[in-house]
């Protein structure tokens, strides 16, 4: 697990997208400037994003 190899940083197993966390999520990401991907990463996701 890459969390092991970096002892100083907190793992957060919270799933802010269930449990009516979205809005919170949101909320966090515009206040502390997170950056929020809107796709998983891969090149067949990245297509639908008509970027």
């Amino acid at each position: 697990m890459a969390v092991a190899d970096t002892p100083n940083v907190l793992f957060w197993p919270q799933n802010w997208r269930k449990g009516g966390l979205q809005d919170r999520r949101n909320e966090l990401l515009h206040l502390y400037q997170f950056y929020n991907q809107q796709y998983c990463g891969c090149e067949f996701s990245i297509r639908n994003l008509n970027v």
